[in-house]
Protein backbone atom coordinates (compact mmCIF):
# COMPACT_ATOMS: atom_id res chain seq x y z
CA UNK A 1 0.00 0.00 0.00
CA UNK A 2 2.92 2.16 0.64
CA UNK A 3 4.11 2.27 -2.80
CA UNK A 4 1.01 2.91 -4.61
CA UNK A 5 0.31 5.83 -2.90
CA UNK A 6 4.29 6.69 -3.75
CA UNK A 7 3.73 6.29 -7.32
CA UNK A 8 0.24 8.49 -7.30
CA UNK A 9 2.29 11.31 -5.78
CA UNK A 10 5.36 10.45 -8.29
CA UNK A 11 2.43 10.37 -11.14
CA UNK A 12 1.16 13.74 -9.84
CA UNK A 13 4.47 15.62 -10.40
CA UNK A 14 4.37 16.18 -14.27
CA UNK A 15 1.87 19.22 -13.01
CA UNK A 16 3.53 20.64 -11.01
CA UNK A 17 6.83 20.43 -12.82
CA UNK A 18 4.54 22.48 -15.99
CA UNK A 19 4.57 25.39 -13.37
CA UNK A 20 7.99 25.70 -12.36
CA UNK A 21 9.74 28.80 -13.43
CA UNK A 22 11.68 29.18 -16.58
CA UNK A 23 12.49 32.83 -16.79
CA UNK A 24 15.59 33.99 -18.02
CA UNK A 25 17.57 36.92 -15.78
CA UNK A 26 21.34 37.97 -14.84
CA UNK A 27 22.76 39.23 -11.80
CA UNK A 28 23.38 42.71 -10.53
CA UNK A 29 26.17 44.09 -10.28
CA UNK A 30 27.99 47.54 -9.19
CA UNK A 31 31.74 47.89 -9.51
CA UNK A 32 32.34 44.16 -10.01
CA UNK A 33 30.54 43.55 -6.96
CA UNK A 34 30.08 39.68 -6.39
CA UNK A 35 26.65 38.74 -5.88
CA UNK A 36 26.61 35.62 -3.45
CA UNK A 37 24.34 32.47 -4.54
CA UNK A 38 23.47 30.97 -1.22
CA UNK A 39 22.21 27.19 -0.32
CA UNK A 40 18.85 28.26 1.21
CA UNK A 41 16.31 31.38 0.67
CA UNK A 42 17.92 33.15 3.86
CA UNK A 43 20.88 35.66 3.99
CA UNK A 44 22.24 33.64 6.75
CA UNK A 45 22.91 30.61 4.60
CA UNK A 46 25.71 29.33 3.42
CA UNK A 47 27.54 30.79 0.51
CA UNK A 48 28.29 28.28 -2.04
CA UNK A 49 29.80 30.52 -4.42
CA UNK A 50 29.31 34.13 -6.18
CA UNK A 51 27.99 35.25 -9.24
CA UNK A 52 30.52 35.96 -11.91
CA UNK A 53 31.00 39.68 -13.37
CA UNK A 54 32.46 40.73 -16.54
CA UNK A 55 33.49 44.14 -18.29
CA UNK A 56 32.35 44.55 -21.21
CA UNK A 57 33.34 46.97 -24.41
CA UNK A 58 32.89 50.51 -23.22
CA UNK A 59 32.95 49.52 -19.31
CA UNK A 60 29.98 48.50 -18.46
CA UNK A 61 29.92 45.80 -15.83
CA UNK A 62 27.51 42.84 -16.99
CA UNK A 63 26.53 39.79 -14.56
CA UNK A 64 26.19 36.47 -14.76
CA UNK A 65 23.19 34.86 -17.00
CA UNK A 66 21.20 31.75 -15.16
CA UNK A 67 17.02 30.68 -15.15
CA UNK A 68 15.38 31.24 -12.31
CA UNK A 69 13.42 27.95 -11.57
CA UNK A 70 11.61 29.20 -7.80
CA UNK A 71 10.31 32.03 -6.12
CA UNK A 72 9.82 32.08 -2.72
CA UNK A 73 10.21 35.47 0.00
CA UNK A 74 11.86 38.02 -2.36
CA UNK A 75 14.24 34.90 -3.41
CA UNK A 76 14.83 33.05 -6.38
CA UNK A 77 16.23 29.82 -7.01
CA UNK A 78 18.65 29.64 -10.01
CA UNK A 79 19.79 27.28 -12.15
CA UNK A 80 22.45 27.58 -14.74
CA UNK A 81 24.49 30.00 -13.70
CA UNK A 82 26.94 31.03 -16.65
CA UNK A 83 29.39 33.83 -17.34
CA UNK A 84 29.34 35.85 -20.70
CA UNK A 85 30.81 33.19 -22.35
CA UNK A 86 28.21 30.37 -21.86
CA UNK A 87 30.78 28.70 -19.59
CA UNK A 88 29.17 27.24 -15.94
CA UNK A 89 30.07 29.79 -13.00
CA UNK A 90 28.21 28.80 -10.26
CA UNK A 91 26.30 26.40 -8.39
CA UNK A 92 22.93 25.80 -8.37
CA UNK A 93 21.49 27.93 -5.44
CA UNK A 94 19.50 31.23 -4.05
CA UNK A 95 20.03 34.88 -5.14
CA UNK A 96 18.11 37.44 -3.23
CA UNK A 97 15.56 39.36 -5.61
CA UNK A 98 17.66 42.90 -5.36
CA UNK A 99 20.25 41.11 -6.76
CA UNK A 100 18.52 40.53 -10.50
CA UNK A 101 17.91 42.10 -13.10
CA UNK A 102 14.62 41.47 -14.98
CA UNK A 103 14.35 42.70 -18.61
CA UNK A 104 11.48 41.51 -19.95
CA UNK A 105 10.42 42.38 -23.49
CA UNK A 106 7.45 42.80 -23.78
CA UNK A 107 4.66 45.94 -24.32
CA UNK A 108 1.73 44.27 -22.52
CA UNK A 109 1.65 42.80 -18.56
CA UNK A 110 -1.50 40.88 -17.42
CA UNK A 111 -4.01 40.19 -14.33
CA UNK A 112 -2.97 36.43 -14.50
CA UNK A 113 -0.58 34.21 -16.60
CA UNK A 114 -2.38 34.04 -19.67
CA UNK A 115 -1.99 36.45 -23.04
CA UNK A 116 -6.44 35.98 -22.53
CA UNK A 117 -6.73 37.68 -19.14
CA UNK A 118 -7.18 41.49 -18.51
CA UNK A 119 -4.44 43.68 -20.17
CA UNK A 120 -3.02 45.98 -16.87
CA UNK A 121 -0.27 47.57 -18.25
CA UNK A 122 0.92 48.59 -21.67
CA UNK A 123 3.71 50.14 -22.90
CA UNK A 124 5.58 51.34 -26.21
CA UNK A 125 9.19 50.89 -24.52
CA UNK A 126 9.66 47.58 -23.04
CA UNK A 127 8.99 47.94 -19.12
CA UNK A 128 11.85 48.13 -16.41
CA UNK A 129 10.77 45.53 -14.24
CA UNK A 130 11.54 44.42 -10.45
CA UNK A 131 10.32 42.94 -7.48
CA UNK A 132 9.62 39.38 -9.38
CA UNK A 133 7.61 37.89 -6.71
CA UNK A 134 5.75 34.85 -8.17
CA UNK A 135 6.40 32.60 -11.33
CA UNK A 136 4.77 29.68 -13.55
CA UNK A 137 6.63 28.32 -16.61
CA UNK A 138 7.79 31.61 -18.81
CA UNK A 139 5.30 33.45 -16.73
CA UNK A 140 6.88 36.08 -13.93
CA UNK A 141 5.42 37.98 -11.76
CA UNK A 142 6.58 41.63 -11.39
CA UNK A 143 5.92 45.12 -10.72
CA UNK A 144 6.70 47.15 -13.97
CA UNK A 145 7.41 50.60 -15.01
CA UNK A 146 7.41 52.77 -18.34
CA UNK A 147 10.48 54.48 -19.47
CA UNK A 148 9.25 57.29 -18.66
CA UNK A 149 8.83 56.00 -14.59
CA UNK A 150 5.31 56.60 -14.47
CA UNK A 151 2.81 53.97 -14.08
CA UNK A 152 3.99 51.58 -11.52
CA UNK A 153 1.91 48.23 -11.55
CA UNK A 154 2.23 44.41 -10.78
CA UNK A 155 1.42 42.48 -13.98
CA UNK A 156 2.21 38.95 -15.47
CA UNK A 157 4.66 38.65 -17.98
CA UNK A 158 6.84 36.53 -20.27
CA UNK A 159 9.54 36.88 -22.62
CA UNK A 160 12.22 37.38 -20.48
CA UNK A 161 16.11 38.83 -21.92
CA UNK A 162 18.97 37.34 -20.05
CA UNK A 163 21.48 40.12 -21.90
CA UNK A 164 22.13 43.04 -19.90
CA UNK A 165 23.94 44.83 -22.91
CA UNK A 166 21.13 44.34 -25.90
CA UNK A 167 18.12 42.79 -26.51
CA UNK A 168 17.93 38.56 -26.73
CA UNK A 169 17.35 37.34 -31.08
CA UNK A 170 14.04 35.26 -30.64
CA UNK A 171 12.62 36.14 -27.66
CA UNK A 172 9.62 38.37 -27.60
CA UNK A 173 6.66 38.74 -24.90
CA UNK A 174 3.29 39.86 -25.89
Amino acid sequence: MRYSVLWVVLLGSPALAQDACQIAASAKTAAFAKVPIHAAPVSTSEVLDVAPSYQAEGGAVLGARFMIAEVRGGWARVTGVTDWSGAVQGPDGWIGGLNIVLLPQTNRGFAVASAGSKVVWEGNEWPVADGLSDCKGEWGKVRLQGADGAGAVTAWVRGFCDDQSAACEGVTGD
